[in-house]
């Protein structure tokens, strides 16, 4: 045979291996540690819940981290200047994890759940919003004013497509099987807007008995060389609230001298700020007290502390912490989604609640978030007024005037003394390098529905 057929046999040879070795193949498990969920309910009061309901549930628009928006469910969007409408397309065909049909009903409910949830994005669309109306295939949303931009309100992890059933779901994975405290498994949805996942199955553990291949922790922690390290641009804060009435000073500092020294026990760090303590204008310096003097303020008051459900993780070494400190405090769990109308229904007067912001968040929005979204009935018309002017400073693109507003917000919580932060983790997402496909999008969640093993 010449020189030049064994050439070109080599070629087709070598062409063949490269085209395998980065084709994409269907089959296989991976296992992504996280908190183990409450329910099935969508329900993102964290970041590892934000990450484990991405895997069941579709969003409306997927915000990439180069800040392109992409979308499954609509073939296309587009906004009227003149009528002030922006109406997405939803796609033909489309079907839920049951082979049930999407319908733009089922959108134009998932729409106004979202718009009637407790969150700062919901109610910021809200606000924008004229009329919600079906029109064919597409849903067409009146907007009470200019707002050519208003696709990316959409593009929000919270607004997700949901079904008129329970257990029914719209991601990338479906659960199949539940073992309470060890793995939750999701297998690939078939009828998945995106197309099936490469993945046969996603393992959703909940302990560190069997090696992830995917999962959060503290930066840098792990070794490079078999993991990669990606950046969440996520910072998760835990607050103390006092919902009620006016708590006295002493128990204030009894509770967060208490809570602070736990949760820095359990690897959190300080957080001296209602955001991150190096971009706040005010630093919150709460005196803490010897346990000794805690005891003794706490001794003979009947606390009960609630705590929202996805703080549960903790309940083990939290009863063991207050045991070991000699402090008498029942404990009460609340699912996250059922959290706002439980507040309206019961006196709480001491809440531990967390809440995940993203790094590149402005810093008025996160300010924004925390005091529309966790002062509950104290949130009045002052806060209101508040929140409003600062909504105004910062379109004046003064970072002094934006400053003292939010120096003013922070002030004035402070002295009403109804939310102290407690402390902060930060998180990066590790992934075994053996995975192929892998990317996050401007939310830090891993989207696994195009990951694949070699």
């Amino acid at each position: 045979m010449s020189r030049i057929k064994w050439a070109l046999i080599l070629f087709a040879l070598s062409v063949a291996l490269m085209y395998g070795a980065i084709k994409p193949t269907y089959g296989g498990e991976v296992r992504i540690r996280l908190g183990e969920p409450a329910t099935f309910a969508f329900s993102p009061s964290n970041y590892s819940n934000l990450v484990f309901y991405s895997l069941i549930y579709e969003n409306f628009f997927y915000h990439e981290s180069s800040g392109r928006l992409r979308s499954n469910l609509f073939s296309n969007y587009h906004y009227d200047n003149s009528k002030h409408t922006l109406t997405l397309d939803l796609r033909r065909n489309l079907s839920f994890s049951d082979g049930s049909p999407v319908t733009p009903d089922h959108v134009l409910k998932s729409l106004e759940s979202f718009i009637s949830r407790n969150l700062l994005g919901a109610r910021k669309l809200g606000k924008r919003i004229r009329r919600l109306q079906v029109s064919g295939d597409s849903i067409v949303i009146e907007l009470a004013y200019h707002l050519p931009d208003a696709v990316f309100l959409l593009a929000v992890p919270e607004l997700i497509l949901q079904a008129d059933r329970d257990n029914v779901f719209s991601g990338p994975f479906i659960p199949v099987e539940w073992e309470q405290g060890r793995f939750i498994l999701l297998k690939a949805n078939s009828f998945y807007p995106g197309g099936r996942s490469y993945l046969d199955h996603v393992r959703v553990i909940f302990n560190d008995e069997s090696n992830p291949d995917i999962f959060l922790s503290t930066p840098g922690r792990f070794d490079a060389e078999q993991f990669s390290e990606y950046n969440a641009g996520i910072f998760q804060n835990v607050y103390l609230s006092f919902p009620g009435d006016r708590v006295g000073e002493n128990t204030r500092m009894a509770l967060f001298s208490l809570f602070r020294e736990f949760f820095l026990s359990q690897g959190y760090s300080e957080l001296n700020a209602l955001t991150t303590d190096a971009e706040s204008p005010v630093t919150i310096n709460m005196r803490r007290l010897p346990l000794a003097r805690v005891r003794s303020v706490l001794r003979s008051s009947r606390i009960q502390v609630y705590l929202q459900s996805s703080l549960k993780r903790e309940e083990e070494q939290l009863l063991d912490f207050l045991k070991t400190k000699g402090v008498s405090i029942q404990t009460r769990f609340i699912e996250d989604g059922q959290l706002r109308n439980f507040m309206e229904g019961a006196h709480v007067e001491y809440l531990i609640l967390e809440k995940v912001f993203q790094q590149r968040m402005p810093l008025e929005e996160k300010v924004r978030r925390v005091v529309s979204e966790l002062t509950f009935g104290r949130f009045n018309a002052q806060y209101l007024q508040l929140i409003n002017e600062l909504e105004e400073v910062s379109r004046f693109n003064s970072d002094e005037m934006l400053l003292d507003q939010v120096a003013k917000i922070v002030g004035r919580i402070i002295e009403e003394g109804f939310l102290i932060p407690l402390c902060q983790q930060r998180y990066s997402m590790f992934a075994n390098r053996r995975l192929r496909g892998f990317y996050m999008d401007l939310y830090g969640r891993p989207l696994l529905q195009g990951m694949y093993l070699p």
